[in-house]
């Protein structure tokens, strides 16, 4: 993977870092970062799991599945 990383001393013991996630790879991994989700949320009028994708996006929102997808690594979940 093509990862960009920084990393700012703030002081002794405070450090910044950042990390920039290419598009493509952060793309490949909503998928799982939703079914993820799935069972977990309950939404009233679903059995449990079996919502639609539209409807989990929509109840978790894009930033936590984003969130999800980043901490997806090659094995699995962190």
């Amino acid at each position: 993977m093509d990862f960009k990383f920084k990393h700012t001393v703030i002081n002794p013991v405070r450090h910044k870092l950042e990390i920039e996630v290419p598009w493509s790879e952060l793309e490949k991994r909503i998928p799982k970062a939703i079914a993820w989700f799935k069972p977990r949320v309950e939404i009233g009028g679903f059995r449990k799991g079996m919502a639609p994708e539209k409807i989990i996006r929509a109840r978790v929102g894009e930033k936590e599945i984003l969130k999800r997808a980043a901490d997806l690594t090659s094995d699995g979940w962190r």
